[in-house]
């Protein structure tokens, strides 16, 4: 019999280098065979890519996560992950404060997403501290920009010895 596999949604918050992230995660998620779905309703596992940055924006970040924290009881939400900045930075006190968080991960444990959502006994919640990691390549990023633009994020470098 096979396995049905997860429908995921996602909310980015914050900057453009919050967008890219998200587009990264979107691409890979969807390369691995995971459905996407827009409608947080019918997610089983939604993802919440916060900003951390300034005050207003950590207060749209602690209110939507409380807003998507309510699709575990009024819709099919078996999961909520929180990442980005503000996850890095405030990760053990939103997980002692909101307790429908599934999993905390930092900006560099995007690429350990996959096995996060799989895991069906984890031994942790807390992922900020875990060895962080790097996307290699853009190639199985998933534009959510007009089909003519994207969003660069150049704050990591580049390993292309191109200049």
């Amino acid at each position: 019999m096979e396995q049905k596999m997860k429908k995921v949604g996602m909310v980015s918050l914050g900057c453009p280098k919050n967008t890219v992230d998200s587009e990264r995660v979107l691409g890979d998620l969807v390369t691995s065979g995971f459905d996407l779905t827009q409608d947080e309703k019918d997610a089983d596992v939604i993802i919440v890519n916060t900003c951390g940055f300034i005050e207003s924006a950590k207060k749209e970040s602690v209110d939507t996560i409380l807003e998507m924290a309510r699709h575990k009881t009024e819709g099919n939400c078996k999961q909520l992950i929180v990442t980005g900045c503000l996850a890095e930075r405030y990760g053990q006190e939103l997980l002692d404060e909101i307790p429908e968080i599934d999993h905390m991960l930092g900006v560099g444990q995007y690429p350990q997403l996959k096995s996060i959502i799989e895991d069906v006994n984890p031994s942790t919640r807390n992922h900020v501290a875990t060895p962080a990691e790097f996307y290699e390549s853009y190639t199985d990023r998933l534009l959510t920009t007009a089909f003519y633009t994207a969003y660069l994020k150049i704050s990591e470098g580049c390993s292309n010895r191109c200049a």
